[in-house]
């Protein structure tokens, strides 16, 4: 059976533990990449919460250890963004400062 879903009950989708690991703006920046990458993807929210990641810039560094001494942290994220495109997907930057993208 297929069940279209609208953006609400995509974010609704997000319950329990998953309700705070996306912010409402990168639920949308979600919603939109997927529903421009593939109309007909299967909602997951396990997956999707496996998949992608949204951090700030602090986060990104102490996440993928750009802050040690072998590796400067990024000074941007413009910087972090573009170390992503290279590495796996960027999906985009919300308003509060964070970025979305595939974790790798």
């Amino acid at each position: 059976m297929i069940q279209t879903v609208d953006f609400n009950t995509f974010r609704d989708s997000f319950t329990g533990d998953r309700r705070n690991q996306f912010s409402y703006e990168a639920l949308q920046l979600i919603f939109d990449y997927f529903e421009e990458v593939d109309p007909h993807w299967e909602l997951d929210p396990v997956a999707i919460c496996c998949e992608f990641a949204e951090m700030t810039l602090a986060e990104f560094n102490d996440a993928y250890g750009y802050a040690s001494e072998n590796e400067p942290e990024f000074p941007t994220l413009e910087s972090a963004e573009q170390h992503v495109e290279d590495n796996g997907h960027f999906v985009g930057r919300t308003p509060n400062n964070t970025i979305v993208f595939t974790q790798f």
